[in-house]
């Protein structure tokens, strides 16, 4: 999600990201101690998002895709 998206462009891009890889899993986490969701594919980490919410909305999101980023996520998990 690059540049600032609205809650509609959010919704569109975490569902277009559930009809492109069948077997996503996305679930709600705790990453870096704030809200986050975890995407998870075949028994892997695929994607961590941290989220940072203000009066109950996100406001910005932080993705890490890079599988050498997401060792300690796989080895936890």
């Amino acid at each position: 999600m690059a540049g600032h998206a609205g809650g509609e462009d959010a919704a569109e891009f975490f569902v277009g990201a559930l009809t492109r890889q069948p077997g996503l899993t996305i679930v709600e986490d705790q990453v870096n101690g704030q809200l986050g969701l975890v995407a998870s594919h075949e028994g892997r980490v695929a994607a961590v998002v941290s989220l940072l919410v203000d009066g109950g909305r996100v406001i910005e999101a932080w993705a890490v895709r890079n599988p050498e980023k997401l060792v300690a996520w796989n080895q936890c998990k």
